[in-house]
């Protein structure tokens, strides 16, 4: 792949770059504990709680960030090929814990069927 990808570590007190990268890498999820740790040190934390995106979504490197004190805050990414074909997926529905109901994406309440163990 021909092509660079910029990696960036902001500080979310300051608004300055605390770290940054320029690597040919085509995706990022192999990236974010590198860029994680060159922050923590810039910073001199001990601890540090980061906030991506979901490209940064890789199993072994949340391992890795939690090893290295590094807490993350990342979405999950959307695996289903539902959306593309027009159908609802499970995070369109929302839960009610009150009324023990799930409310369709327009808002109506979605009637109970039936329930699996």
């Amino acid at each position: 792949m021909v092509g660079h990808n910029v990696q960036t570590a902001v500080n979310a007190e300051t608004h300055l770059i605390g770290a940054h990268e320029v690597s040919n890498q085509g995706h990022d999820r192999d990236l974010m504990v590198r860029m994680a740790r060159a922050a923590k040190d810039a910073l001199r934390r001990d601890e540090m709680h980061t906030l991506v995106d979901n490209g940064y979504f890789s199993g072994l490197q949340i391992l890795a960030r939690n090893k290295a004190g590094i807490t993350t805050t990342i979405p999950r990414p959307e695996t289903s090929r539902n959306r593309l074909k027009g159908i609802y997926e499970k995070v369109d529905f929302v839960y009610e814990a009150n009324a023990d109901i799930y409310r369709r994406p327009a808002g109506e309440a979605l009637p109970y069927r039936y329930t699996t163990e």
